[in-house]
């Protein structure tokens, strides 16, 4: 029962996460896990009975967002976005594309006057802010494929506008 003036708030929102963090964090830990299934089932039935299944669970999830923030926000930041960067660079120059027509985001803070050292922030930012939550979270989920359709696509049939 709940009365206008209250808030209700999801496991997820006092939690601070996105249901796609989520989802990472889950699927990260016991990926490990059910391979380790796989290759000894054994030892891992063994293990379970030594720690009980609620400890599985919550090591399985520690596990889980260790795994998740390794590869998102150090192996992410410090390899995959800036090869991301260099393949972009890569094909703007290989197809021409200069100003506002670049792929790179990078070149195209740059252009907008963005200063070298704000540009990673300045991305961020608009990713977080820019769009509405609906569509933020949905580019979010879609963001890999949407990323390597831009990249491929010819530059006249990759204008959103």
């Amino acid at each position: 029962m709940s009365d206008k003036n209250s808030v209700e708030v999801s496991l997820l929102d006092r939690l601070a996460i996105t249901a796609e963090q989520a989802f990472g964090y889950a699927y990260s830990g016991f990926l490990p896990l059910f391979l380790a299934y796989l290759i000894e089932p054994e030892a891992l039935k063994k293990f379970i009975e030594n720690v009980g299944s609620t400890l599985v669970i919550v090591i399985g999830l520690t596990l889980g967002m260790v795994i998740y923030v390794l590869y998102f926000k150090v192996f992410g930041e410090l390899i995959l976005y800036p090869l991301q960067h260099i393949i972009h660079s890569l094909s703007d120059k290989i197809r021409g594309k200069n100003g506002c027509d670049v792929t790179s985001t990078v070149y195209y803070l740059e252009h907008l006057g963005v200063p070298m050292g704000y540009r990673r922030s300045a991305y961020q930012l608009i990713k977080a802010e820019f769009f509405k939550e609906d569509l933020r979270r949905r580019i979010h989920l879609e963001h890999g494929e949407l990323h390597v359709l831009y990249i491929l696509l010819p530059a006249k049939t990759n204008r959103l506008d």
